[in-house]
């Protein structure tokens, strides 16, 4: 079965601005070539459907529960062998930003988290 038809299969945000539901933060621009890609809720996946802020080999997402952020560098190349490791698992935006710029060294991106709320969902 097709991936298009796949019951309950998720579309990539379009490229205008979006804000994320959890985090009120806009969410980074449509991340695929295509006009449509699918989305999934898989932590590991090209696709999924929660990052926050994506460079070159590292993003952030926000875990499937929405309660910690997590820090993912990909490992292989870009197609059918990437995947996404997690590396770091951040509930604080100040931890979060600690380590984003120790794992990447980053300043740009460290400057883009740090307008996330000061804890995952808002709280605190």
């Amino acid at each position: 079965m097709s991936a298009q038809k796949r019951k309950g299969a998720l579309q990539c945000a379009p490229s205008n601005s979006q804000y994320h539901p959890t985090t009120n933060t806009e969410l980074p621009k449509q991340h695929c070539s295509t006009d449509k890609c699918e989305t999934t809720r898989r932590e590991s996946a090209d696709h999924y459907n929660n990052i926050v802020h994506i460079s070159a080999n590292y993003r952030v997402i926000i875990c499937r529960d929405a309660v910690q952020w997590i820090i993912q560098h990909r490992r292989g190349k870009s197609g059918a062998g990437a995947r996404w490791r997690s590396v770091a698992y951040c509930q604080a935006r100040k931890a979060l930003i600690r380590e984003w710029h120790a794992k990447t060294g980053d300043y740009h991106g460290a400057v883009a988290l740090g307008r996330l709320p000061e804890k995952i969902g808002g709280r605190g």
